[in-house]
């Protein structure tokens, strides 16, 4: 029996015979409305006494399609009525995936979002494409076009010439070194591709590089040397002095962002392996310890832990680590390709549980980046309108959608020239995977954050800007801004092939070849 006590606003409960209670207690939540207002009391009475007791997640891939399943394990071990039902709260990418094959499962709740009723959900998704190389069928779209093909023939010319990752490779820090060898390993299976022998001397350095940060040729500087965390299960990068610092790398010695700069190591490896396969059995276990560090699959491997940033309920990855505050992450787009490198990275060795493990987790966050980092058709109505108005989510924390950026170098950092790099950084880097959300329904709503990006005297109350403010985006950003309109329609396409067609990677945000872009725009691979 409840008591309610106003004045000190606590309620106590005491058992209906009296004494003491000792046992399973469950509270539910009957929505916000008038005092006195009962007309909730009952909804949740025919799921009393059953609750989720020890439940598990387990995945698989087969024929193309990516399976989730929650078994939520219903226990009624003290029921108050035997007959209950198991009601469980869905976030809403479950409610878009489960209402297509279990519509009469989905309920209304008090609470907004979906309850489902049953013991478990299975979400039905599309594989995504494991192989990192380009799709053969727009590879084979542009061989039949001169003009693109000639476009892409001089993009992968202007890129390798100034494809310097031995420059780098040992001073800059793992996320800059990461960008650049997947960029280097993007161009390299291009070149391949389309014909061209650009591929070998990028290979040559690829592999240096791949060599020095496996420790493979251990000469890199001792803040660039990986080693391992036996506390936290992990590897760590120290600074300068030798001391793993909160701010060396982003953080990464404190476990912030190691499936952003990870995942492009990853994905490189998925592309030289696939072209050197005595050198990945020569150095397997090295090349599987970046993978267990952000994708390991089971609990049995005790040195790492299971898909280490990933949020298996919300779908989408934290790039907060062992840090105080709430987690947040801004970079979809990194995380995604994280995902996909573990997937092309199965795909090179033959390993069919680390190529379903890429493809399942990149389908649970392609379903949740889709969601809530994108303004679509289909949710637009859960973005309250500034977010509505610029179609993208700059970045989600535990209990926060922000409009705005952290850390990028955007230039000038001020709206509406930064909306390019709040759409930008849920882009980079444009890959063979990328078309599964740089699609024709998210462009529809970011074309006018782009436009006022490209244009700003385009955006609303351009006239009170601070005129100094009003410079011209820089080009790299305004690149990403292209792509991500370039699907709307034939029109966008063409001026971002105009845009991009005579740029250098200079021209670009780091880790950007106009190879690559240039291929998304043409055919989306």
């Amino acid at each position: 029996v409840p008591h309610i006590n106003d004045a000190d606003n606590t309620i106590t409960f005491t058992p209906q015979n009296g004494g003491t209670y000792s046992g399973f207690m469950q509270l539910a939540y009957l929505g916000a409305g008038l005092r006195g207002d009962h007309s909730n009391d009952t909804v949740l009475d025919k799921h009393l006494g059953v609750y989720s007791y020890k439940p598990k997640a387990s995945y698989c891939v087969q024929n193309n399609r990516a399976y989730a399943s929650f078994d939520w394990n219903p226990n009624n071990q003290y029921p108050y009525q035997s007959s209950g039902s198991l009601l469980m709260i869905t976030m809403p990418h479950h409610a878009y995936i489960l209402k297509d094959q279990f519509a009469a499962n989905l309920k209304s709740t008090v609470y907004t979002f979906k309850g489902y009723e049953g013991p478990s959900w299975l979400l039905d998704m599309e594989a995504p494409r494991a192989a990192m190389e380009p799709d053969p069928v727009g590879v084979q779209a542009i061989k039949a076009n001169s003009q693109h093909l000639q476009d892409i023939l001089q993009a992968i010319e202007r890129d390798a010439s100034h494809a310097n990752l031995e420059a780098y490779c040992s001073f800059s820090d793992s996320y800059g070194v990461g960008k650049g060898i997947g960029m280097h390993a993007r161009l390299a299976s291009m070149s391949r591709a389309f014909g061209t022998s650009h591929y070998q001397a990028l290979d040559g350095k690829i592999r240096h590089c791949l060599e020095k940060w496996l420790r493979i040729d251990d000469t890199l500087p001792e803040r660039n040397r990986f080693h391992y965390d036996t506390v936290w299960g992990g590897l760590f990068l120290r600074g300068e002095d030798g001391e793993a610092h909160f701010y060396t790398d982003f953080g990464f010695p404190f476990y912030n962002d190691h499936h952003f700069h990870l995942g492009y190591f990853l994905y490189a490896l998925a592309y030289y392996v696939r072209h050197d396969t005595a050198w990945a059995q020569q150095h397997r276990q090295r090349i599987y310890a970046l993978a267990r560090d952000v994708g390991n699959p089971s609990y049995k491997d005790k040195f790492f832990p299971v898909v280490r940033h990933k949020d298996i309920y919300m779908g989408i990855s934290w790039a907060s680590g062992v840090v105080p505050g709430e987690r947040q992450e801004e970079s979809s787009s990194e995380s995604l390709n994280c995902y996909h490198g573990l997937a092309a990275l199965g795909d090179a060795l033959n390993d069919p549980i680390l190529r379903g493990t890429g493809q399942v987790m990149l389908a649970l966050e392609i379903a949740s980046v889709r969601e809530y980092y994108h303004v679509r058709d289909h949710n637009f109505n859960q973005f309250p309108p500034i977010l509505q108005k610029f179609g993208a989510v700059g970045q989600i924390a535990e209990d926060s959608f922000y409009v705005y950026t952290l850390d990028w170098g955007c230039d000038p950092n001020v709206f509406p020239m930064r909306h390019g790099c709040l759409v930008g950084i849920q882009i980079i880097p444009i890959t063979a995977v990328s078309r599964y959300w740089m699609d024709k329904d998210w462009a529809k709503h970011i074309l006018q954050s782009c436009d006022w990006a490209i244009n700003p005297s385009h955006a609303t109350d351009y006239s009170l800007a601070n005129p100094s403010d009003l410079r011209d985006l820089v080009t790299g950003w305004k690149a990403f801004c292209y792509a991500g309109i370039a699907p709307y329609d034939e029109s966008h396409k063409i001026a971002a092939a105009n845009y991009l067609r005579d740029k250098y990677p200079r021209d670009l945000v780091s880790g950007t070849g106009a190879a690559s872009t240039l291929l998304f725009i043409y055919e989306r691979t």
